[in-house]
């Protein structure tokens, strides 16, 4: 199956290569608004995000599996039933064929990866970076940020109770009509496990620790690791 999906991604990034598209990463601390930032660039400039992490999730429900070869979606579902993570093979090829659609015209904004040195790497032998961006706020001024996020259990809509007024910075709430309630669909809304204040800290603490640099040698580079921000 290794040796189908490998020429499967073959084949899917020969197709990709021909396509007249630019390649952009958005990366930062969990909760820095790389999301907000991308919906908003995709809208002014006609981009599209891509998110790896949603299209195995959409795969795993089957909402989009006939957009991939089944070997690709067995092993898949296989892998992530079993709580494991997929290969860095199996997201290459989502990426490649992602790439694809017809609605990708202009080009694209990567959500959630790469994740680690590898990944990049093997990304690096398939297609271009043409630009990376880094989205930095102050880690106080985050953790509040966070702590205010509120998600709909039902859609999954976002919102943000937090007004933040102090020392240049001017966030307004992002506050449903009905408090506690989603505006799109009526579901509840809820603080996710990982915004509490306690586990907010220890993933940037864990994401200041895992910060990629960019160093000129290779065994360095080899040594340094990606974060795995949300």
């Amino acid at each position: 199956s290794e040796m189908c999906i490998r020429d499967s991604s073959r084949r899917a990034f020969s197709s990709a290569t021909n396509k007249n598209i630019k390649y952009f990463f958005f990366f930062g601390a969990p909760g820095v608004g790389k999301g907000t930032f991308a919906t908003r660039f995709c809208k002014d400039t006609g981009f599209k995000t891509i998110s790896t992490g949603d299209e195995l999730r959409r795969i795993v429900k089957e909402e989009n599996s006939s957009t991939y070869p089944k070997e690709l979606v067995k092993t898949i579902r296989d892998t992530m039933s079993a709580g494991k993570l997929v290969s860095d093979e199996v997201l290459l090829e989502i990426i490649g064929r992602k790439v694809l659609d017809p609605e990708i015209t202009k080009g694209v904004i990567f959500d959630g990866f790469p994740r680690t040195i590898q990944q990049l790497d093997l990304y690096r032998q398939k297609l271009p970076i043409d630009l990376v961006v880094n989205i930095t706020l102050r880690e106080d001024i985050l953790i509040e940020k966070l702590a205010g996020r509120r998600v709909c259990d039902g859609c999954g809509e976002n919102y943000n109770i937090c007004s933040i007024k102090t020392e240049g910075y001017d966030m307004d709430p992002l506050n449903p009509k009905k408090e506690g309630v989603c505006d799109k669909c009526s579901g509840k809304l809820v603080i996710r496990q990982d915004d509490t204040k306690e586990t907010v800290k220890a993933r940037l603490a864990e994401y200041n620790n895992c910060l990629l640099y960019t160093s000129p040698s290779p065994r360095d580079r080899q040594k340094s690791r990606m974060p795995s921000s949300a």
